[in-house]
């Protein structure tokens, strides 16, 4: 099935971790986009009202390292990390 990645505007087949994710899996978004840093999301909710495939998280990342809670299709995310690995990425964008 295809989504629209949100950042790059690409028609992108997901890939089956995508498909599966749900509320509370954490992952990064990390585009070869020069002016963009790594984003860590969590999953929050799915966001129905805007149709499948979308959900609210909460986003983190050097531009906002206090996170801020934001529309992702699951085609955005690049790759699945841990609970542990996206404690350990928030906590070093806010503590250095």
């Amino acid at each position: 099935m295809k989504f629209q990645n949100m950042i790059t505007l690409e028609l992108v087949e997901a890939q089956d971790w995508q498909m599966a994710l749900k509320p509370g899996d954490c992952y990064v978004n990390e585009l070869p986009i020069e002016c963009l840093p790594k984003i860590y999301c969590q999953v929050l909710s799915e966001a129905r009202d805007v149709g499948p495939g979308f959900f609210w998280v909460r986003a983190y990342s050097v531009l906002d390292p206090k996170g801020e809670r934001g529309l992702n299709c699951i085609v955005d995310g690049t790759r699945p990390i841990t609970r542990d690995e996206f404690d350990q990425a928030i906590k070093e964008l806010q503590h250095g």
